[in-house]
């Protein structure tokens, strides 16, 4: 006999069915890209400005 059972794989694909129709939450997208070097200027890394 298989380790799965008929009943078991019919029970399974029960509770998977109704998952079909949800709708996937979207993750948010960063829509700003950071550059290393804005990373430094952020840190101030370059020395501070002088005026």
């Amino acid at each position: 006999m298989s380790k799965t059972s008929a009943k078991s794989k019919y029970e399974q694909l029960m509770e998977w069915i109704p998952t079909l129709g949800r709708v996937k939450e979207e993750k948010a997208k960063e829509t700003t890209k950071f550059s290393k070097a804005d990373h430094y200027k952020r840190q101030g890394a370059y020395g501070k400005a002088s005026y």
